[in-house]
């Protein structure tokens, strides 16, 4: 079901009838989120059995909602489950992105087993700002990855960048350097043969 209001996605996160609801926060802009509207999404709204407790809600709606307000999303698409603790208050565990009707509805059914959780600590910038249009490359890796890659693959990623960057300017100064020393080389040689020419003129005659 596609949650268009603040007021109704707290109405149904605030129901009894299903403790458990998994939530999909998405972007219009977002190619990742396109793609799993189109093999998962509308399918799965399809099925006459969909498990009634996923919803889908725009990435613009979410941080108003109480629940938006205490779980800053750094990806997109994000799929939360929300359950409720012992005094009642809601808790978001983010999981991995459902590749499948299948996954979505075994998600649906029966919650996730921790190893298909992601921890705070594999989200890259978990205590920034949520992410923006025209993101970081990095940032945009994780929308067209469909979900969240490890943070040392991240980081991995993130210092062989920084050192491909540094390896080009330097290369770029050595390239430079060795025109300028080849510049130097035949300016000599152009000034030596300017020499030799005015030594022979002077001795023939």
């Amino acid at each position: 079901m596609d949650v268009k209001s603040v007021e109704e996605f707290d109405k149904t996160l605030e129901q009894k009838e299903h403790p458990t609801m998994v939530v999909i926060v998405a972007a219009e802009w977002c190619g990742a989120c396109k793609r799993l509207e189109e093999s998962v999404w509308k399918p799965f709204c399809t099925k006459k059995d969909a498990p009634p407790n996923v919803i889908r809600i725009s990435d613009e709606v979410f941080p108003n909602t109480k629940l938006g307000q205490k779980t800053p999303i750094q990806y997109y698409p994000t799929v939360l489950e929300v359950t409720s603790s012992g005094t009642g208050e809601q808790v978001a565990t983010p999981v991995k992105t459902p590749r499948s009707v299948e996954e979505l509805r075994s998600l649906a059914l029966t919650g996730v087993s921790s190893a298909e959780t992601i921890d705070a600590d594999r989200i890259p910038n978990a205590k920034l700002e949520p992410m923006q249009k025209g993101g970081s490359f990095l940032q945009t890796l994780h929308q067209t990855a469909h979900g969240v890659l490890p943070a040392s693959v991240i980081g991995t990623l993130a210092l062989y960048m920084q050192a491909g960057g540094k390896r080009s300017s330097s290369r770029k100064q050595k390239a430079s350097s060795r025109r300028s020393s080849k510049r130097k080389q035949s300016n000599r040689r152009k000034q030596s043969n300017r020499r030799k020419t005015r030594r022979g003129y002077m001795f023939r005659a």
